[in-house]
């Protein structure tokens, strides 16, 4: 399986466990932070996992920016997306 792990972290916190998660995961997996993570990547993808430290009850800029740049075509292709966002916003 690949994998691509998304994470954004101000203190180290999710990072610290976004790399748990990876080492945890068989398969290739790709630990990146959000700035670096490029949405073209999904296409050769089985696994989106997105972490990302909550302000104001909302995920960080980048990622936000990073999951809005998903292609819909890209999600129905078999990349998997899974948000856990309190108000359905991405």
């Amino acid at each position: 399986m690949k994998a691509l792990i998304e994470c954004d972290a101000q203190f180290g916190n999710t990072e610290r466990i976004a790399k748990a998660i990876g080492n945890a995961v068989a398969g290739e997996i790709h630990v990146v932070h959000a700035g670096q993570a490029h949405p073209t990547t999904l296409e050769s993808m089985d696994l989106l996992i997105v972490g990302s430290p909550t302000h104001g009850w909302r995920q960080m800029a980048a990622t936000k920016e990073f999951l809005g740049a998903i292609p819909d075509p890209a999600l129905l292709a078999g990349a998997v997306r899974e948000c856990a966002s309190q108000h359905g916003e991405l």
